[in-house]
C-alpha cells in the first residue's frame, strides 16, 4: 500500500462503521414495538457503541499504561473473592 492508499483507509473503516451502525439502528427500529419510547430505546445501543469507539478512537494513549521505562506485558491479577468472571488489568 502506497502512503495515499494508508490515508484513505481510516475513511472507509469510519464508512463501514457508519454503515453497519445504520444497518442495526434500522433494524432495531423495525423490529420494535410500535411507540417512539420502544423504538427510542432500541435504537440506543448501537448508537452507544458508535459513540463510545468514536471516543477511545480518539483518546491519546501515550504514556498511560505504566510509570516504569521497561517494558513488560500487563498481568492478570487474581479473581476477586465474590467469584468476578472478569479479568482486570493491573
Amino acid at each position: 500500500m502506497n502512503d495515499s492508499q494508508l490515508q484513505r483507509m481510516p475513511w472507509a473503516v469510519r464508512a463501514t462503521l457508519a454503515l453497519g451502525v445504520a444497518a442495526s439502528v434500522t433494524a432495531n427500529i423495525l423490529h420494535a414495538q410500535a411507540n417512539p419510547i420502544s423504538q427510542a430505546i432500541a435504537a440506543w445501543p448501537p448508537l452507544a457503541l458508535l459513540i463510545t469507539v468514536e471516543l477511545v478512537t480518539r483518546c491519546p494513549c501515550t504514556g498511560v499504561h505504566s510509570a516504569s521505562s521497561e517494558s513488560s506485558p500487563p498481568r492478570l491479577s487474581p479473581p476477586s473473592p465474590r467469584g468476578s468472571a472478569i479479568a482486570t488489568w493491573s
